[in-house]
């Protein structure tokens, strides 16, 4: 893996919570009040070892899943990383380091989560077998909060009382995006309505509505009535939406 300079921010937030920056860029340090013993024990797992740059090898399965849909999750053993992928894995650690830097600017606590995957993308840390779920995942994050990204730059954020009653709206596509999650995956269609508020229409990616709404989705507008409620985006985003929920088509 080919050597990430850090910026100054950055490094000073890993220092900040124990992990060592030394010329090798690859020394991890523990604190005992941080990590669990459990947490202590899974990292005792051994470390994974690469033909090539992981992340590189993550998104070239990403692309056979983007490219063959049933080819979800191909072992990265198996691929082989293009130039198309290497551009992609930097475009991630470029978008990540800037994201968790900001977000430890602004006073914002980093998950573990976060925490664990800043420093992996800043070649602060070498994941272990047991966490490879991790890399595998990182392109359809990134891939999915860009989509996220472009609905926030494209549309105005909902700031009115949430209308109780059913009501009529005229819906053009923005976004679609593929969500992936522990708990199961959706898709997600995103709309502007007619004030140029972002609208979702979202459901479970094995339900059989899903064929339907891809085919509402290539329609330049359509007409709803529809509940609502007010939901937050994904991310570190201030911005609000309108998710409908019990809504129909106007012919």
């Amino acid at each position: 893996m080919n050597k990430i300079d850090l910026s100054d921010q950055l490094r000073n937030l890993f220092e900040s919570m124990g992990v060592g920056t030394g010329a090798n860029n690859l020394t991890v340090t523990y604190d005992n009040e941080f990590y669990t013993r459990d947490y202590k024990q899974k990292l005792e797992s051994p470390k994974a070892s690469f033909s090539d740059d992981p992340l590189a090898l993550s998104c070239a399965s990403w692309r056979m899943f983007r490219d063959t849909p049933e080819r979800r999750w191909t072992n990265i053993d198996a691929v082989k990383a293009t130039g198309e992928d290497r551009a992609m894995a930097q475009s991630i650690r470029d978008y990540y380091n800037q994201r968790y830097t900001m977000q430890a600017l602004k006073g914002c606590q980093l998950t573990e989560y976060q925490q664990k995957t800043a420093q992996f993308l800043s070649g602060l840390y070498h994941l272990k077998t047991d966490e490879l779920g991790l890399l595998y995942k990182l392109p359809y994050f990134y891939v999915e909060d860009c989509g996220i990204d472009s609905v926030i730059e494209s549309t105005k954020s909902y700031e009115k009382p949430i209308n109780r009653d059913r009501a009529e709206y005229t819906l053009t596509p923005v976004k679609q995006i593929f969500r992936t999650r522990k708990s199961g995956e959706t898709v997600q269609f995103w709309y502007q309505d007619q004030s140029n508020h972002p609208v979702l229409i979202e459901c479970r990616g094995t339900d059989q509505l899903v064929t339907m709404l891809r085919g509402l989705f290539r329609q330049s507008k359509i007409q709803v009535r529809s509940y609502t409620k007010l939901v937050a985006f994904d991310g570190p985003h201030e911005e609000k939406a309108l998710k409908l929920f019990s809504w129909e088509l106007v012919l």
